[in-house]
């Protein structure tokens, strides 16, 4: 392990400010030019961080972007100036520190798609602020040497650190559930927001379980005996896996692909036995027919790199008939009883096995309710609180709906935010900065650092 070394004792630069990425500047709030260039600084090391250096330019650089983003900074060459740029360079040694340890390990990549629209929202975000749209903010970006094309590229290398440093601490998370956040420290953030407290709108709060209907004996071996018959067309009569998914499977969101999935790892989504099936394969097996609450299953394994496997499926999904409708209703219908009643909708749920598909307890603006299944809105519009509403029809596969149960618990009149309104958030964001500072407390214990200014 290398010992941390730098050349003048100072905090870690911890702090929401210090380690704020401000590095997407340069923007401008409407109506405020970007701050031009500074005086012409004589390029030197700052710090030393591992196997990298930087420049006291790129320091001032973020500055400048600091300051162009509409943030007020002390007067250049003021004591105040000389500590917030210290500030400034241990949150950029921070960020090294981070995406080095983030390149490192192999299992954090970057989604190029998700980049790209990580890239246009954020463009689209700063033309916003500007009552010339688009057109203005280029001109204001040339004033400060970008074009377009060079301000996009900028902001996809940001926000691809950015992405990187996210990964990291995710994982690192998961090591870290030791870490908690006390109820004090809620209270005091809270405190802190003082007149800052956001506008909270009309909004509902529930729970809800939404049911699905199971397919008899009698489905489940029509459906075994279908995808055996197609797995024996693949290996017996050597048709194309791909073409036999474009004929028979019937995951309409794969079949025109030929089954198609591309690259996933575990815990990407998929249903337990469809996940250890898969990975339980080689390249160019094909898997026996595997049962999940949506059919059977014909997975041919294409490809393995690393934690991740190519694959291709075959769903045969099961036919419901009248008798399997009839039952789900009457579930839905007997679960809705019970809540009524006083039973807990979760154990309730829980103990329905397969026939829920989902549970879930959520707080929804009242203005959000028409973007719901139609039945569930016009129900939740006017449902009080206290009230169990349901069997109601939210879709599902075609002829055989899936049926929600739902429990209010509250309604609310628009309002400022309170302490219970903001807890989720705050403990996750309080809980994300413990995790950040200790990340950054290991990798400052075993990286060679050196201030050089």
């Amino acid at each position: 392990m290398k010992q941390n070394r730098t050349t003048r004792t100072r905090s870690s630069g911890l702090t929401a400010a210090a380690f704020a990425v401000a590095a997407l500047a340069p923007s401008a709030v409407a109506g405020q030019e970007l701050a031009a260039p500074g005086p012409q600084v004589i390029d030197r090391v700052a710090a030393v961080v591992g196997d990298s250096i930087i420049l006291l330019t790129q320091l001032e650089e973020r500055i400048l972007q600091m300051g162009a983003s509409g943030m007020q900074t002390p007067l250049r060459g003021s004591p105040a100036y000389m500590e917030f740029r210290d500030e400034i360079l241990e949150s950029l040694i921070n960020e090294q520190l981070l995406l080095q340890e983030a390149i490192r390990d192999t299992l954090i990549t970057l989604d190029d798609e998700r980049l790209d629209a990580l890239v246009e929202d954020e463009w689209n975000s700063r033309a916003e602020q500007f009552p010339g749209g688009q057109a203005e903010l280029v001109r204001e970006l040339s004033r400060s040497g970008f074009t377009s094309v060079s301000y996009r590229e900028f902001l996809r290398s940001q926000l691809a650190k950015q992405q990187l440093q996210t990964q990291l601490v995710q994982r690192r998370a998961q090591s870290m559930r030791s870490i908690t956040v006390s109820e004090d420290e809620v209270q005091a953030f809270f405190d802190q927001q003082g007149d800052q407290l956001p506008e909270m709108p009309a909004r509902i709060t529930l729970k809800q379980a939404i049911l699905q209907p199971l397919p008899s004996q009698e489905a489940k071996d029509s459906a075994k005996a279908e995808a055996d018959r197609i797995l024996e067309m693949f290996v017996t009569d050597e048709e194309e896996f791909e073409d036999l998914a474009r004929r028979f499977s019937d995951d309409t969101g794969t079949q025109r692909n030929g089954g198609d999935l591309g690259w996933f790892r575990r815990g990407s989504g998929f249903v337990q036995e469809f996940e250890d099936a898969a990975f339980a394969l080689f390249p160019g097996q094909v898997s026996i027919p595997i049962e999940t609450v949506f059919g059977y299953h014909v997975i041919f394994l294409e490809r393995i790199r690393g934690p991740e496997r190519k694959a291709r499926h075959i769903l045969i999904a099961f036919e419901l008939g009248e008798d399997d409708l009839a039952a789900s209703q009457a579930r839905a219908s007997d679960l809705r009883t019970q809540v009524e009643e006083g039973g807990d909708l979760r154990t309730l749920s829980d103990e329905l096995g397969d026939a829920v598909a989902m549970y879930d307890s959520a707080t929804i603006a009242t203005s959000q309710l028409q973007s719901l299944p139609p039945a569930l809105g016009s129900a939740l519009s006017v449902a009080l609180a206290g009230t169990v509403v349901g069997p109601l029809d939210v879709g599902g596969r075609p002829g055989a709906p899936n049926l929600a149960v739902v429990q209010v618990l509250e309604r609310r009149e628009a309002g400022v935010a309170t302490l219970e309104d903001l807890r989720p958030q705050i403990e996750g964001q309080l809980r994300q900065q413990k995790i950040l500072e200790a990340v950054l407390l290991e990798l400052r214990s075993s990286t060679y650092i050196s201030v050089k200014l």
